[in-house]
């Protein structure tokens, strides 16, 4: 996802998500020999992956977010009423578009901000469009590279990231921002040996400019909030 400022949310992500599966939708459709050309056309297969998006975020907002998420979009809440809020709270990945998609409907705008840090050899490399480490500790990957799965799996493991969405009303802004070693449980705190995801908002006395400055240099604001995500099916 690249870099987007105040969106409306719904609209942007049913958007993201029909380009990011179009490719895999045209490779099906084009290996179909009993389809008919129309079917095969660039626009019809679009449409076809924006219908299959409209269904993902329609099934996004249906899911149920914990009420005290909820309530930081609903009250006027000092840092250290949000902090109690949300201690111990956990998610599951999937419920965070439920989140952006629920706060969209309260008037917040969506924004999203990418830093990453690649090792410099695989800079301007030939990647496919997706790779995925399995919990095997193999690979698996769509599009063609010249990589070989240890190229690719160091890819991964080396790299560094800063995720950060901001919902912001123009009045208050929250930000729940993600790292590399917070995902994979690898930071201090009572939570932050768990998978997780940081917040922060306007109510922690950070200016919205100097936090996305910092953002976009792959710079973290300090937050003991840890919401973790449930791995449990």
């Amino acid at each position: 996802m690249d870099d987007v400022e105040n969106v409306n949310a719904r609209e942007y992500l049913i958007d993201f998500h029909a380009k990011s599966i179009y490719p895999a939708i045209e490779a099906m459709v084009l290996k179909e020999q009993n389809l008919d050309t129309i079917c095969k056309d660039p626009i019809a297969i679009m449409l076809a992956s924006k219908k299959i998006a409209e269904k993902e975020i329609a099934r996004a907002t249906s899911l149920e977010i914990p009420e005290n998420i909820k309530l930081l979009f609903q009250k006027e809440l000092s840092k250290k009423e949000q902090i109690s809020l949300l201690k111990g709270i956990s998610i599951k990945t999937e419920q965070l578009a439920t989140i952006f998609l629920y706060a969209n409907d309260k008037g917040y705008k969506f924004s999203n901000y990418r830093f990453e840090d690649t090792p410099k050899k695989y800079i301007g490399a030939d990647l496919p469009s997706f790779i995925y480490l399995c919990d095997e500790n193999t690979i698996e990957h769509y599009g063609e590279t010249s990589l070989t799965d240890g190229q690719m799996k160091e890819k991964i493991t080396v790299s560094q990231f800063v995720l950060a969405r901001i919902l912001n009303n123009e009045k208050h802004w929250h930000c729940f921002y993600q790292t590399r070693r917070g995902l994979l449980g690898n930071e201090p705190g009572e939570y932050g040996s768990k998978s997780h995801i940081h917040y922060i908002s306007d109510s922690f006395g950070l200016s919205l400019e100097d936090v996305i400055k910092g953002f976009k240099a792959g710079i973290c604001p300090h937050s003991k909030v840890h919401i973790t995500f449930d791995e449990s099916k």
